[in-house]
């Protein structure tokens, strides 16, 4: 549920060190942004690495390992993940930069997150308050808080975290973060049991999400979006939107994604009554979270498990 921030700007002072270098990086740096977006993570990877080789000790660089840092997230190479923002948030810090600073801390904490380590993810989304500068900037780790608080089933915290964030982003006119604003309210609004008011939102939220070209945030819209559906009653449609949301996180190969997938296909198969393939797909999640290490997904699926054998047989 982590906001990774890419809007491209450089930071405080940074697009006078990129546009001084001999390679245009920063046109580098906004390529590789578009191919993330659309999904291709090997080739946007390879080219902010190209970027962190030729421009090793400019702002360049620490915003490159902020974008590898977000992509080897979603591949679920944790420690590759954090030694990119820890070395990145370093370099930023070095040049003096305190908003890309912060947003190099909202990339390791959302490493924590993705894990399940929410202590940890809460320290560096508080942290990225007491060193940014730019009210976008801000809105991010007012965004993690709220899912963090929502992750923790403290509701009424997420959503006084989720409206501070909404008004940076307003302010900041930053319409991705709009969109995983609302995204993220869907999915406490889901985990509230308030699916007719879930969906508007997240529909609203991959509308804006096309609009800016992020496949990713669509995508994920989607697949709340499906789950919505299946808590109205709505299962062939459920079945839809998530066929969608798979085909984008199979193809991306992000794990930590393919994982929510695969509860919500087992949820819609037991709601048909085809306990064969909710037994099928969610023991194929545990075993995937089990690869990853996502602890926090190894023992929700154990319980399901649990549960559904009990009850099941």
């Amino acid at each position: 549920m982590s906001l990774d921030d890419d809007s491209g700007d450089s930071g405080q002072g940074g697009g006078g060190n990129l546009r001084a270098s001999p390679v245009d990086h920063l046109e580098r740096l906004e390529a590789a942004t578009r191919l993330e977006r659309a999904g291709s993570l090997a080739d946007a990877d390879a080219l902010f690495l190209s970027v962190v080789e030729q421009a090793p000790r400019q702002v360049a660089a620490a915003r490159a390992l902020l974008r590898r840092a977000h992509i080897h997230r979603a591949w679920g190479t944790w420690q590759d993940a954090i030694r990119f923002a820890q070395d990145g948030r370093a370099l930023a810090r070095q040049l003096g930069e305190p908003d890309l600073e912060a947003e190099l801390l909202n990339a390791e904490g959302a490493v924590h997150q993705a894990r399940g380590a929410l202590d940890e993810a809460e320290a560096l989304f508080t942290g990225m308050l007491g060193i940014a500068r730019g009210v976008r900037v801000r809105g991010v780790a007012l965004q993690n808080l709220g899912a963090n608080a929502a992750m923790r089933r403290d509701f009424e915290e997420a959503a006084r975290r989720f409206a501070g964030s909404e008004e940076c982003f307003r302010k900041a006119g930053y319409r991705r973060g709009e969109a995983f604003a609302l995204n993220n309210r869907g999915r406490a609004l889901l985990d509230q049991g308030r699916p007719d008011q879930a969906q508007t939102a997240l529909f609203r939220a991959a509308e804006i999400a096309a609009e800016v070209g992020d496949l990713d945030l669509r995508a994920l819209a989607t697949m709340n979006a499906a789950e919505a559906h299946l808590k109205r009653g709505e299962r062939a449609r459920a079945r839809e939107y998530l066929s969608r949301a798979c085909a984008y996180y199979n193809t991306t190969q992000n794990p930590g994604r393919v994982i929510e997938c695969l509860k919500l296909e087992g949820d819609i198969a037991l709601d048909a009554g085809d306990l064969k393939v909710t037994r099928l797909v969610w023991h194929e999640a545990l075993d995937l979270a089990a690869t990853m290490g996502a602890a926090t997904e190894v023992t929700e699926l154990r319980a399901r498990l649990r549960r559904f054998e009990q009850e099941k047989g």
